[in-house]
Order: structure tokens, then sequence, then C-alpha cells
């Protein structure tokens, strides 16, 4: 049955909306003749929103750039070109793909001087899998859990603006890693884009880097890997500018130029008695050029110091006098001739102040091997200029040649280009990064160096880092010491695990070379660790990623986690099916890199000594207390010990006066060793510590919690487990700890060995979660989910099971709603489907169990596909539509705080 109020598809969309709102309050109390109102109905205390929709078969297209064009699910995306980057500006679609938040405080943070450890993810061309915003049904996807001990995670593709996919974004934040995305340009079509924005003025490129900022910013990445992979240009004349004659360039020239004050013709100051300038021309000025006594108008264009693409003749002493005396230098084209500006602007006050601009040209007619600021040198008779003075030092030459207009160079403008980026984002973006990569050196060729080195050197200044090409030798690194000064841990190494030319290590060899980088004190850029997925077999990936990574271990500083709540089920963001605390919810692989937890050390542990004792932690997939995935624990006792125990997480967490930690696990098998959660603390001099046994006097000391037997009334509906048998033989253990100045530093599970046991115990343990919650963070009332709304709907038929039956439909929708994400650790959405106006998930009888869609990381949530029955004759459909929040403590909501949105639906009228 259809309302007054419903509309068809067509006339929504012509209104600009597609489902008819909540009803306002005036169409509660003005009922519309002939049909039943919107409305907004209040249940339980819970505001529910009411929608109606006419089911339409007409088709309406999402934008291919946020939306699969075969499913309509949201995907993460990249830009091809200058003009989409230009073109680029925040909407309601961009919003699947932001991030929950900034990176999570750690320790040491990213700007110390230690060695760092980035990782650059180049995967067969990129956003696969991975770029299912929402999730895929992927079987056997890449997945990365090492995050202990990684700094920094770059997303590399081959596309021009490579924005991250989210789920990295979140995984790696989650963990306390930065990402950037990839700024690349690349052959022909590279050259052609920097010319369009680094061979202009500074608004050019001040443009792409603020569009570069904001995306950042907008999507809570951190900054931006720039990767300049084709040759650059230098600055050449404007076509047409030169005029034919004697002065006419026969070869590319180099003139340098700076501000010095003129000196008498019969004068030989040494270079230390030259004075300069108090501060340097700007970067574009509108000049006048003396030419025969004539004034001329000429713009131009200055570009940073730059070796010229053909040899450099002069003398390494005139060169090394330029860049003691003068204050800045530029690259640019000139004849072989003096010449010498002046900014008509200023030409009174820099003859009253003795101030003037003087350039030298040196070009493969130029001087060659003489030094031509010796007293007695002559310009060169190669550009003759009537009433130019040929018998004084070019310092001291007061005549001009004609300057003509001068194209920008394109790789002058680099290092500002950088300097602006860098800038903008340091303020955009908190702990915001720009690395540059060794492609493009000062003279605008494309040459790989290998290194830091004075080809590179002015990019390396202008940034916050610096990502070395992979053909290096450990002389590279000798030399790069004193290129890096006091920055090392800016210079990031590269290593390419693929072992592609002629590198040191790689594959399972990659250890070669970190030994060496870590030797010299640089920090190191992994490239492509992923190929041990791509290159290996599959069946076996686990496997050869936990032995890749253990090889490196000893080279890899680990990071620490510093904030509270810290909660982790151990999840990879991937399963064979899906639980919730314990309980199955649905069968079938998943892949989700937002839905991955804070990952632990991996390795393999032994006994100090002789002793036998060993523990083993790696991934299982077989079983899950909470997402799909679990920790398996493997280990052996010996004779000689009581127990074992294994760090399982660094933290550098100053400690509330009360806090509750829980731990939930399962034993294999008839085991009887004993499983128990232990902490270290730091400042063991003025942590005070009530009610816990000491276990050690060191410095940083092991601590057994007491276990919270009876927990606090108001607690009690989150803790109600704790000491209990769970379903599938989990056993969760809780925990109250009254600690006071003191520093939680370390996590880690003990396993003792029965109670009068002499003999070698083995054990098999699968811990399905651990929290470590601030007490007073669970008495804090939590937000509700509110104003939930549905948007861009879209109908398909579904085919009918039988002949008989009516055929089934296929439902599509968009939920938006509002909430506090700083509060959430994700949502999780649900549905309910029924008929008529009563809830089937809150019936007068037994209520039916709500169906899991999948889990949402902001405030939004497309559904893609959902069976429902078609509407009855005379009968609206109904669906309904559940948000449920999950805090960061990791506790259940109780259903009456869920957000709630209802959908009518009916069939057209005839």
């Amino acid at each position: 049955m259809e309302a007054a109020g419903a509309r068809t598809r067509a006339a929504a969309r012509r209104r600009g909306r597609r489902l008819r709102g909540p009803a306002t309050l005036k169409e509660q109390r003005d009922p519309q003749p002939g049909g039943r109102l919107l409305q907004r109905r209040i249940e339980e205390d819970q505001e529910e929103a009411v929608f109606r929709e006419v089911v339409s078969f007409t088709p309406d297209p999402l934008p291919v750039r946020y939306y699969d064009k075969d499913t309509t699910k949201p995907i993460s995306f990249y830009l091809s070109s200058l003009e989409e980057l230009l073109a680029w500006t925040p909407n309601m679609e961009d919003g699947f793909n932001v991030a929950l938040g900034p990176p999570e405080c750690r320790q040491p943070p990213l700007s110390s001087r230690r060695p760092r450890t980035l990782m650059c993810h180049d995967m067969m061309g990129g956003y696969l899998d991975d770029k299912f915003i929402q999730g895929s049904a992927t079987q056997n996807p890449y997945s990365f859990y090492h995050w202990q001990y990684i700094d920094i995670f770059v997303y590399f593709s081959h596309h021009t603006v490579t924005i991250p996919p989210v789920g990295w974004t979140n995984a790696a934040h989650r963990h306390g890693v930065c990402v950037l995305g990839t700024f690349i340009t690349e052959w022909k079509e590279g050259e052609r884009l920097c010319e369009a924005f680094l061979a202009g003025d500074e608004r050019s490129y001040q443009a792409v880097a603020r569009q570069l900022v904001l995306i950042a910013q907008f999507f809570r990445f951190d900054g931006w890997l720039i990767n300049i992979e084709n040759s650059l240009s230098v600055s050449t004349p404007a076509p047409g500018a030169w005029p034919a004659g004697p002065c006419a360039p026969r070869g590319p020239s180099i003139a340098l130029l700076g501000l010095i004050r003129p000196v008498p013709a019969t004068a030989a100051l040494p270079p230390s008695q030259l004075e300069p300038a108090p501060t340097p021309l700007p970067l574009h000025r509108e000049m006048d050029v003396l030419h025969r006594g004539v004034q001329k108008p000429c713009a131009l264009s200055f570009a940073s110091l730059a070796p010229s693409r053909r040899p450099l003749l002069c003398s390494r002493r005139m060169c090394g006098f330029l860049h003691a005396a003068f204050p800045f230098h530029c690259v640019l084209s000139f004849p072989d001739c003096c010449v010498h500006v002046l900014p008509a602007s200023e030409r009174t006050e820099s003859r009253t102040s003795g101030w003037t601009l003087c350039s030298t040209a040196v070009g493969l007619r130029g001087f060659r091997d003489q030094d031509p600021f010796a007293p007695g040198v002559k310009c060169p008779p190669v550009c003759p200029v009537p009433g130019a003075s040929h018998d004084r030092p070019l310092w001291a030459s007061r005549k001009v040649c004609l300057l003509p207009c001068l194209q920008l160079a394109a790789v002058g403008n680099v290092p500002h280009f950088l300097r602006y980026l860098t800038t903008q984002l340091h303020q955009q973006v908190p702990r915001g990064l720009v690395l540059w990569y060794d492609s493009v050196v000062s003279s605008g060729q494309l040459t790989w160096q290998d290194e830091l080195n004075e080809h590179n050197r002015v990019f390396f200044d202008s940034c916050d880092g610096f990502f070395t090409n992979y053909n290096w030798r450990e002389e590279h690194l000798e030399r790069m010491l004193g290129q890096a000064g006091e920055r090392l841990a800016d210079v990031y190494v590269g290593v390419d695990v693929f072992a592609r030319g002629n590198v040191v290590g790689g594959r399972f060899h990659t250890d070669k070379s970190l030994e060496l980088i870590r030797k010299h004190g640089f920090s190191v850029a992994l490239f492509a660790p992923g190929w041990v997925y791509e290159c290996l077999e599959k069946g076996d990936f686990f496997q050869n990623q936990d032995k890749f990574w253990s090889l490196l271990e000893r080279y890899l500083p680990t990071h620490s986690i510093c904030s509270l709540p810290f909660v982790t089920s151990f999840c990879l963001g991937m399963g064979t099916r899906r639980v919730c605390y314990g309980q199955e919810e649905a069968v079938g692989p998943w892949y989700h890199l937002s839905a991955q937890e804070i990952q632990p050390l991996f390795g393999e542990h032994r006994l100090e000594g002789d002793g036998r004792g060993w523990v083993k932690m790696h991934c299982c997939l077989e079983d899950a207390w909470n997402g799909g995935s679990s920790l398996l624990i493997r280990g052996l006792i010996p004779p000689e010990v009581g127990n074992v125990s294994v760090r399982l997480f660094s933290l550098q967490v100053p400690v509330p006066p009360k806090v509750f930690l829980s731990m939930v696990y399962k034993l294999e098998g008839p085991s009887a060793v004993g499983v128990a959660l232990e902490l270290t603390t730091g400042d063991a001099g003025s942590c005070h510590v009530g009610g816990i046994s000491a276990l050690s006097a060191e410095t940083s000391s092991r601590r057994s919690p007491r276990p919270l037997r009876v927990p606090p009334t108001k607690l009690a509906k989150w803790v109600g487990r704790c000491g209990q048998q769970l379903s599938g033989g989990w056993v969760q253990r809780c925990y109250e700890v009254n600690l006071r100045g003191c520093l939680l530093q370390a996590l880690f599970v003990n396993f003792s060995r029965p109670p009068g046991s002499q003999e070698e115990e083995n054990f098999v343990c699968r811990l399905g979660e651990i929290q470590v919650v601030d007490a007073n963070s669970l008495l804090t009332p939590l937000p509700q989910v509110q104003a939930v709304t549905v948007s861009q709907v879209r109908w398909q038929p579904a085919a009918s099971e039988g002949e008989s039956g009516p055929a089934g439909l296929r439902l599509s929708c968009t939920l938006h709603w509002a909430y506090l994400l700083p509060h959430v650790r994700c949502f999780r959405i649900h549905c309910c489907r029924g008929s008529g106006g009563d809830s089937p998930c809150r019936g007068p009888s037994e209520p039916e169990k709500p169906t899991l869609l999948g889990l949402a990381f902001v405030n939004r949530y497309r559904i893609v596909d959902l069976a429902v029955a078609p509407a009855e004759p005379g009968r609206d459909g109904r669906v309904e539509f559940l948000v449920e929040p999950i805090p960061k403590e990791g506790f259940l909501v109780p259903r009456a705080e869920w957000g709630r949105a209802a959908m009518l639906y009916s069939t057209p009228r005839t």
C-alpha cells in the first residue's frame, strides 16, 4: 500500500533526494488524505527514523571513482592526472575513505633520532582486494601483521596520486605507524606533467602542494613520498627570444648570479672581502634591462643552483668562490658574454647603497681553464657588445648584453615545491612527513645515485627525508655519513626485497642489507616485502612471512604503544568465519583490513643459558574469540624450571590509579598448565604497588595482578563473564591493579607447570583477547548513535527460488548516522527483515535475532544486494537497520543504545 507522501524514485531524483527523510513534526500532525504518515517512532526510549520507499528498477549509477561498478561497494581510489588532482574537492562520497583517527601515541616518537624502519608496499599495481573499504570475500589475501617493527608505511602504486586505501591507514595507525601516499611522475608523460606545474611560477607548484596537503588532511593519513622518475628541464630561452647574430647561443650555457658590491676595476679583492647582499631578490620580478643604452622590460624567473646538463666549463676556484661569496645562485641560459641587470624599482636605492646584480656566463665558448675573477682577465670576445669593456675583471663590468625572457627551469623549482609542501603539511597534519626518492638529480637528469650526495642533497635539505635507490654498496653508505651529518635517521636506505639489479641481500637474505645499513646508523626502507606472498606458495604464506621477519628481527627496533585503553582480539582482519565473543556469526572467507587488531611481538623465544624451554607465537585462523583469528602459543617447560613466559606487547603507558585487565584464553588438550597475565612497571623507585606481589626487585618489575572475582556492580554488565568457562572452551580472567606513579612497560603471558609435576610440560594455548582499561573510563556514559538515515537506494530483482513464488528483491542503500568517532572502536551493522509496521527486532513475542551485515569504521555504511522479500499486496515490506557501536574499551553495548532506522517499501500502483 502506497502512502500519499511517497514519491516515485524519478520524482525523488528531480528533487535531489533518493528517499524521503524522517517526517517533520508538521507532517506528523497534519496527515495527508489517502495514506499513512511517514513517522518517527519512539519505542523503548530509542528514537527510530522510518523511511518510505516505492520499489523501482530505474537505473541510477553511482560515481565509478568511489563505488565498484559491478557491486556498488565503496572503494578506495587514486588520481591519474594533474587535472584530477587540482580538480579534487572533498564531497560526501569521499567520507567512506576517511581513516578513523591519527596514529596512536607511541614511544619513541617518530621525531627521535633512532634509526627507523620504513615499509614500502608495492604489490601487483596496487588497489587489489584492499581497495574494498568494507571488506571482501577474498580467500588467501595478503596480510601484514609485524607492525611493531615498522615506523612508516608507504602505499605505492604507479598512479600519479596514490591515496592509501583506508584499511591500511586504520591498521597502521592502530599500531602507532604513520602512513604515506605516493606522488609519482614517470616517463614522457611524467615530463609533461612536471613541466605543467614546476616550469611555471610559484603559484603552480604551490597549488599542487596545497592539494596534496588537503588530501592527506581530509583522509587522515600522514604525508607523501615524492617520486619524480623522469627528466626535468633546466632553464632555456623562450622560443624566439634570441635574435640572430653573434650573441645567439651556439650551445648550452650556464650563468651564475649573485648580489655583490661593485669595486674599482683595478682592485683585486679576495673572495673573503666581498660582502653578500642583505637580502636576495624575489624569485620572480619584472626587471628592466640596459642594452646599448636602451631600457627594455624583461621577466626573470630564478631557480636554484644545479649543474648543467653538459659539463660546467669553469675552474674549481671560480665555482668555490661563487658558492662562498653569493647569498644565492641561479641557473639560467645566457650567451657567452657578460650580463648585469638592475631591477628598475630598486635602481636608485641600489645605486645609493652600492648593490647591483652581477652575473657571469660560462659556456661552451667561455673561459675554460681561466679564472674570470682574477685581475686582468678579459671577457672572451665571443659576443662583442658595443661599448662593453673587456679589459677589466668580469665582476667590475658595468655594461650589459641583451637578456631575453627565459623559461623557468622545472628542476630549479623542485626544492621550492618540496619546502612549501613540507611546511604546509607540518602545519595541517600533526607529525606529517614528506620524503624524496632518489631519482632526479639537481641538473634535471634522471640518474639514480644509490646514495645521498652533492647531486641530490638539495632535495634532502628541502624535506623530511631521503629514500635511496637500491643498487648501493657499503662505500655508498660510508660516503653518506658526511652528507647526512646529524640527520642519519632521515636517510632511508632502499632495500629491494625482490633482489632486482645489483643489490646487497634481498629475499631471505635481506638481513645482509640491514646489517650494513644499521652498522652505519641509517634508517632502512624495505621495498615490496610482499615478495613472500607474490613469489612463494600461498599455502605457506604465514610460515614464509614469519620466517622473513624473524631473520630481520635483530635489526628492527620495536616501538611501544603509550595510550589506554589497550584492547586486542589478535584478529588479522581476515578469516574463514566471523566470531563474536565466542559465538559463530557467519561462515565463509572474509578480508577487512580496518578490522585488524593490534598485533603482538611474533617470534620464537628461548630460555637463556642451557635451558630447553621455549615459546613460539603464530597467527591462528582455525579458531577465534572475536573476529577471525586468535594468537596461537606453543611452548615447552623443561623440568629444571617452574614456568616460562613470553612478552606480548611493549608499552609505555602512565598507569592510572586503578586499572582493569582481562585475558581470554583456551588450552588445547588435557593440559593442566597454569596461564596468567603479567605486566612490568618502570620507575620502580616511585612506583607504589597496592595488593600485588612483586616477582623481582629489578628496575623494571614484573607483577602478577590479583584476580577480580567479584566486579563492582556498575561494571557487572561488562565483566560478567570473568572467571567463567565460556562457550567453545574459552576462559576469561579479570584482574584489578592498583598502582600509583607507575609506568606500564610490557604485557607478558606466563605458563607454569602444574603443582607437583616434575616432568617436561608441553602446552598449546590460544589467546582470544587482552584488555587493559582505565577503571574510570568504564564509568563514563557512552554516547548514543543518533540520526540514522537511509539514502542512495537501488533495487534489483532477484531470481525466484520456485516457479510459483514471487521473485525476490535485492536492496542496496547507504546508511549515515551521527556518533563521536574518538569513542568508538568500530560499528557493527545489523538488519531485521519483516513486514508491516511491527519491528521484527523487537516483536511482542520472541524477537528476531539481527543479521550481521558487516563492520564500519566511519559514520556510514553501504549495504549491497541485501535479499528482502517482495511486499505483499496491500502490505508494506519492512527492513530495519541497526548500528551497534563498539567502544574502544571493547565491551558490548546494550541494544537499547544502538542506532535504528526502518524502511517501509511497497510496489508501485498499477
